[in-house]
């Protein structure tokens, strides 16, 4: 099921200024001013709901795909704000304290990166690297956000090979600033250790401008 993401805000909103729009028929004659605007906002409605409805379908098949791996807690998939989510614990693709992917871990992400070739549309993929908060003191990186981007960039590195366009994909470390969980218990902070690969919406942000109809008929 899909969560009301920022996707589903913009669709809503856009849908509710279309009731007022339509509404103002019964109060105003309709300039060519409102009419070519309500015809971009018809547009722009029609694309949000087809991407939602392409994100939904992605998101099937990958559920259907990568079955194994999700039941065995392996793999989490969600649909949010930016896109498609593929989470993994850290723990899943590396050693504790480790950048380079186990061998045991490659069967896995040549599972997603084979999903992400056919499913993704050619959308752009976007790999994220996180921590818990505990300093680093045996493994030999500088800190945490050095491992991150390293993790990060080990499994960009291997989707690549994978034949996945390196002009799709990149890859950025957050270290412990984007916890999903409380980094006060061993839980919590395990859940923080993960890399996240994002098929990206290609449609992620509202409406630049939202029309304000009345006397004035300014835009803002």
């Amino acid at each position: 099921m899909i969560r009301r993401s920022g996707l589903v805000i913009g669709v809503t909103v856009i849908a509710t200024t279309f009731f007022v729009t339509g509404c103002s028929f019964v109060f105003h004659k309709r300039s060519p001013k409102d009419v070519r605007k309500i015809g971009e906002l018809e547009s722009e409605v029609s694309r949000l709901n087809r991407e939602l409805d392409q994100l939904a379908s992605i998101k099937r098949d990958l559920d259907r795909r990568l079955k194994s791996e999700i039941e065995k807690g392996e793999i989490g998939l969600e649909v949010g704000d930016r896109g498609i989510t593929i989470t993994s614990l850290a723990e899943v693709y590396f050693d504790s304290g480790k950048a380079k992917i186990r061998p045991e871990a490659e069967g896995i992400l040549k599972k997603i990166s084979g999903a992400i070739k056919e499913l993704s549309g050619g959308r752009k993929v976007s790999v994220e690297g996180h921590t818990d908060n505990q300093p680093i003191k045996y493994s030999g990186w500088k800190s945490n956000q050095e491992l991150s981007e390293a993790r990060a960039g080990s499994v960009a590195n291997f989707l690549t090979k994978q034949e996945i366009s390196s002009s799709l994909i990149s890859s950025s470390g957050y270290a412990d600033t984007r916890p999903v969980a409380s980094n006060d218990t061993k839980e919590g902070r395990q859940k923080n250790r993960r890399v996240e690969i994002i098929i990206l919406s290609k449609e992620t942000k509202r409406p630049k401008q939202s029309y304000t109809w009345g006397s004035k008929d300014t835009v803002k």
